[in-house]
């Protein structure tokens, strides 16, 4: 049940990602919604799910971009296994580590997604986008991660998609 939600769920937070947040840019940065349900699914889900939570929202949202599809795919992905080991080495995940993890998280996404679209050739300074993307993003990210992180654990806790839930 899980996993079939996450095709409707990550469609609708592309469209959203693609038509609504640009309306709040400042400078480069937007809030990350794909990212931010990725993350807030990743705390606390199975790393089965959680991978194919982070596939389908890398797709959607590179679907309804320029870059080549797939590009998301691999910061989400990057993202979801350093949670997964990050979650392994401690016994709870609370909100200071929760707003690290927006933090860095972001920091890694953007970067991976930089590099990538450097290699395909895409003119991107890294520079640049570290300090107009992704320094307001990172901003955008911590304020709304936590109505997300609510709603994805609304979701997982009716779908079966908590770890915790199972054995």
């Amino acid at each position: 049940m899980a996993v079939a939600l996450s095709i409707p769920i990550m469609a609708l937070i592309a469209v959203l990602q693609t038509t609504i947040m640009p309306q709040f840019r400042i400078l480069g940065g937007e809030p990350d919604l794909a990212f931010l349900f990725v993350l807030g699914w990743s705390i606390h889900g199975r790393l089965d799910q959680t991978l194919i939570w982070a596939f389908v929202a890398g797709i959607c949202a590179d679907l309804l971009s320029a870059a080549p599809t797939g590009t998301s795919v691999v910061g989400l992905l990057l993202i979801v296994f350093w949670v997964a080991v990050l979650r392994s080495q401690v016994v709870r995940v609370g909100f200071i580590s929760i707003i690290g993890l927006v933090i860095i998280g972001t920091f890694i996404h953007k970067i991976t997604y930089m590099l990538i679209l450097t290699g395909v050739g895409f003119q991107v300074s890294i520079i640049t986008g570290l300090v107009y993307v992704a320094l307001p993003t990172v901003v955008y990210n911590i304020l709304f991660m936590v109505p997300i992180y609510r709603i994805m654990r609304f979701v997982q806790r009716r779908s079966g998609g908590d770890y915790t839930n199972t054995v």
